[in-house]
């Protein structure tokens, strides 16, 4: 074994080696390799990935010197067979524990003495530490001063000597700081929060935080159903326009005196304009409905699925007719009221059927508005 004193490449103070004849980048983090501490693949990386980067010659000193083990063998054919392996004689390149800047670093924290968490700067991924009082700028190779871990002198020299990669620190250190901002807010809970998977794209509030009132109906709702549909908790988010719209949709859906639409008429109605609307939650919700209401597990799918070959009576079939009319915005002729009539329905009863798509439209479009994900107590809602 023959040992000598060597200059390392200035490739090495920019690659870390990860195994035998494996470096990794300390910029980018991808591996390169190299066969007997040969640079060209690093160079070629560096040009390529990194042509910003250009490195400078540093002011090496006697005991910055990299000692150097050159193992000799024989090859089974007969041939030498050299390998070259730098030994560090240098101080193991660690951030101080005590470091002063309060950067994020990958998330890594430090614990101080006190208890109090410091975290570690960004600086230290492009330093590294000579001894106590000296780093190395893995960039250029240039010697700065680092008193007690202070990163000062380093930021310095990263924004006069090294522009865009102190810019490129900077934008890292805004995101890791937003990042860390939003778990924090997210971890205390505040008085709205996404529910997109159960209710809503917007904020819902909290039941806590809602009125009095709307608080008793979610309560009065939960107690008499089991559950809470969705659609309600999504309406709470403008509560005086979930008020108008539950006292719409309560007297528009109760049998009003003199009327002659009944509740599975009604449903029907909500199905099938739904249905031409594409709107999943209410397919679903009133789906259920029409089976607790009709006690037939088959026609709410067949409705859903087309309204016009499901198995409904002539009644049924002109209710749907004049009520998808509407849906459509198609012009209304005397023969569609004598239609209704022919079938015990007068003018009132189609100003009903005009309401039900009316109130139907809208909740269709605020179910899309907010993304409204069925309850999953809809699905199985009248099948047992």
């Amino acid at each position: 074994m023959v040992k000598g004193t060597y200059k390392r490449s200035l490739f090495w103070t920019v690659f870390t080696k990860t195994a035998p004849n494996r470096a990794k980048c300390n910029f980018c983090g991808k591996e390169c390799s190299y066969i007997g501490g040969t640079t060209s693949n690093l160079a070629r990386h560096l040009r390529s990935a990194h042509p910003d980067i250009k490195l400078s010659p540093p002011q090496y000193r006697e005991s910055e010197a990299t000692t150097l083990i050159i193992t000799a063998q024989t090859s089974s054919d007969g041939s030498c067979i050299a390998t070259i392996e730098p030994f560090e004689v240098t101080t193991k390149s660690e951030p101080p524990d005590d470091c002063e800047d309060a950067t994020l670093l990958n998330g890594s924290q430090n614990q101080s003495p006190e208890g109090v968490k410091k975290k570690r700067s960004a600086c230290w991924s492009i330093f590294r530490k000579l001894d106590e009082n000296r780093v190395l700028c893995r960039h250029c190779g240039h010697t700065l001063s680092a008193p007690k871990g202070a990163t000062s002198n380093l930021n310095r020299h990263l924004k006069s000597k090294h522009q865009n990669l102190y810019s490129s620190l900077q934008i890292d250190d805004i995101k890791k700081k937003k990042a860390v901002k939003f778990k924090q807010s997210f971890s205390r809970g505040q008085s709205k929060q996404r529910l997109k998977t159960s209710a809503s794209h917007l904020l819902v509030p909290q039941e806590a935080e809602m009125p009095e009132d709307i608080k008793k109906f979610i309560h009065e709702t939960r107690e008499k159903e089991g559950f809470v549909p969705n659609a309600y908790h999504a309406l709470s988010h403008r509560p005086n326009e979930m008020r108008a719209f539950l006292a719409y949709y309560d007297t528009v859906m109760e049998d009003r005196v003199g009327g002659h639409l009944t509740r599975c008429d009604k449903e029907m109605i909500f199905i099938a304009v739904s249905s031409f609307n594409k709107c999943k939650y209410f397919i679903i919700s009133h789906s259920g409905l029409l089976r607790l209401h009709s006690h037939n597990k088959l026609l709410a799918d067949q409705i859903a699925a087309n309204w016009e070959s499901a198995d409904i009576d002539e009644r049924q079939r002109s209710i749907l007719g004049f009520a998808l009319k509407v849906t459509k915005c198609e012009a209304l002729m005397e023969n569609d009221f004598n239609d209704l009539a022919n079938h015990g329905l007068d003018s009132e009863d189609a100003w009903d059927i005009g309401s039900i798509v009316s109130i139907c439209s809208l909740s269709n479009r605020m179910a899309y508005l907010t993304n409204m994900t069925p309850n999953e107590e809809f699905y199985s809602l009248g099948r047992s």
